[in-house]
């Protein structure tokens, strides 16, 4: 039964990502390679999120939405940083 649950969520996962828009999948790369870097450069072990941090995490990216505010300059830098 886990199997099948896993499978749902992962395949939902994907079909979340196929409809993203193409600048909304580059602020979330330029977030993760800002992010790596921090933890690169202080030599720290990341560490999980419990759930409430995520909830406001999530609520806190819809209420801002950043994709919608980078500029055409700012998404170019991911294919840089990559």
């Amino acid at each position: 039964m886990y199997i099948c649950t896993d499978l749902l969520s992962e395949r939902c996962a994907l079909l979340r990502l196929v409809t993203y828009s193409q600048v909304s999948l580059e602020a979330g790369v330029l977030f993760l390679c800002k992010h790596l870097g921090f933890y690169q450069k202080r030599k720290i072990e990341p560490h999980r999120f419990n759930d409430s941090a995520r909830l406001s995490m999530l609520f806190l990216a819809k209420l801002f939405r950043l994709e919608k505010r980078l500029g055409e300059r700012e998404a170019g830098n991911v294919h840089r940083l990559a």
